[in-house]
């Protein structure tokens, strides 16, 4: 009988129709969702546009227009505030994107998903790879690496995805070995180029697993 009645306030739930928009209820929907979610600027209007069109396909009122004043002025309080700052958004993705092992390519579709502007996906990315770079010494890298590469940080982002995916140098860590082909088909689908793939694939594994230990010493 209990589990009954609770189905039936969960279905009533669900039915309940979006609330009308007024600023004051973008204002504090847009509060509760920064209070749980990171976001850029550009998702968080997103968010809220979906909001005010079901509640517009409901209420019919206010006027589009008027609304989508309100969201810019929300969402303009929020930057002004210091809740929204897509700088500190894309700083902050870049960088938990490269510790996972995801390719610039990678970086750069997570960070248009996002909806960052073009020059400072470029600008963010650049400056991390800089600044992860300097922290390199190059006589450090395995023996097979470039030892004068201007991408040690995608190399290290291949390794650490061949680590995850047990490949290459870590097919040991695998039941069944995967052939050289697919291998370097799983690092192509992840962004990294031809000639990153190869060089990952053919790391000694020894040196590949004290690398990605130094690396994390020092990144």
């Amino acid at each position: 009988m209990q589990e009954e009645v609770g189905r039936n306030q969960k279905k009533q739930k669900e039915r309940r129709p979006p609330r009308k928009i007024s600023k004051s209820y973008l204002q504090n929907a847009g509060l509760y969702y920064l209070q749980r979610f990171t976001a850029s600027e550009g998702h968080f209007k997103t968010v809220l546009r979906r909001k005010i069109d079901r509640s517009l396909k409901e209420h019919g009122a206010p006027e589009l227009a008027e609304c989508l004043t309100w969201l810019d002025e929300v969402a303009s309080s929020f930057v002004e505030a210091g809740y929204l700052d897509d700088v500190r958004y894309a700083k902050g993705l870049v960088a938990s994107l490269q510790l996972r092992g995801r390719s610039v390519s990678q970086m750069r579709a997570r960070l248009r998903q996002a909806q960052i502007a073009p020059d400072l996906i470029e600008s963010t990315i650049a400056a991390h790879l800089q600044a992860v770079s300097c922290n390199i010494d190059v006589g450090d890298m395995p023996s097979n690496w470039p030892q004068n590469t201007s991408d040690v940080v995608e190399y290290i982002s291949a390794l650490k995805c061949a680590k995850r995916r047990r490949i290459g140098p870590f097919s040991v860590l695998a039941r069944t070995e995967k052939p050289h082909d697919k291998a370097l088909a799983i690092l192509a689908r992840n962004g990294f180029s031809y000639d990153i793939a190869q060089t990952i694939l053919q790391t000694d594994h020894g040196e590949a697993e004290a690398f990605l230990l130094y690396a994390r010493s020092v990144l």
